[in-house]
Order: structure tokens, then sequence, then C-alpha cells
């Protein structure tokens, strides 16, 4: 019973909000928001990696939205903008619904960075990607084209030592 009881008291404490932040620190590695321009050591291109979007269809129209999770990532990319002197953003992000005419989530991304003040010019499109693995290789080749070698990662924490392992293994 006791056994039953600690492991009841272990879950329960995982599924407050506090249990989960613990448990999420332990999984972010060491990476930390950028809080100056040097940080990002040159880096002229910012990549967000998408989370999720929803695409509301009705009446042959469509409205696609980000998520909570993605919206942060929206909101962080911004900063970034602002921080680092107006880089370039590749909001990445393809169809990931079973439903073909769904509109790919970097079109999603796109609209909500507009809204917060990056202008669309600055923004570039990453729409093929159905994963991280797939991002890594299409952003790999998108950066070449422009001649860039370094940018700045933005995904969620829990997020960000898997992405940058599969972007440092495609190089």
């Amino acid at each position: 019973r006791r056994w039953l009881a600690i492991v009841a008291l272990f879950y329960w404490t995982l599924s407050t909000p506090a249990g989960a932040g613990l448990l999420v620190r332990t999984l972010r590695g060491p990476y930390q928001p950028l809080t100056s321009a040097d940080q990002a050591r040159g880096a002229r291109v910012v990549v967000m990696l998408g989370s999720g979007s929803m695409n509301l269809r009705a009446s042959g129209r469509q409205l696609s939205a980000v998520t909570g999770e993605a919206g942060l990532r929206v909101l962080e990319a911004a900063r970034l903008f602002e921080l680092l002197g107006g880089p370039l953003v590749i909001a990445s992000g393809g169809v990931t619904e079973h439903d073909p005419a769904a509109a790919p989530e970097s079109v999603a991304l796109q609209r909500a960075l507009m809204s917060v003040g990056v202008p669309g010019d600055r923004i570039l499109l990453e729409s093929e990607s159905k994963n991280t693995h797939d991002e890594a290789v299409i952003i790999k080749r998108m950066l070449a084209e422009r001649g860039v070698t370094d940018f700045v990662l933005v995904t969620s924490p829990m997020h960000m030592t898997r992405s940058l392992r599969t972007f440092e293994h495609e190089g």
C-alpha cells in the first residue's frame, strides 16, 4: 500500500504545473533565451520551428491559426527580430494534417509573425516539412542558397536539445 501511495503521489505531483515545470527543466538542457545581440554571434537569420496549427474550413474558405505553443514561438521570434535588428525569419512547417488541402503551418506562422510586427518581406516560408528532420534538411538547403551558415533557432525548451542534434546531424 505504501508503494502504491508513493507512486500515486509521484504521478499526482508530475500532473501539477509545478511538477510539470520541474520535469521540463530536466529535459531542456542548458539552453537559455538570448538576451543580447552579441550572444547571436553575428547570426542574421532566425529559424522558427513549427509546433502546430489549426485549419478551419467552411463554405470553400479556410482559416489557419497557430496553437498556443506555436504562439509562444512566434512571440520569441518577434522578440529576437527586434533584438537582432531585423534579421530574416524562416517560419517552418508543412501540412501536418491528413487533409492535403489544409494550409501549411508556415502560413499561419507568417500571419502571426506579421501581427506582432515582423514585416512580411523579412519572412521566408518553409512549407514542405512534416517533422523536425525534414525541417533540418530543407532549411539547410534554404540557408545554403543564401550563403548563411549561422542562425538562431527558436523552438520550445523541451524540444531544443533534440532539434539542435537534428540540425547538427544535417550539418
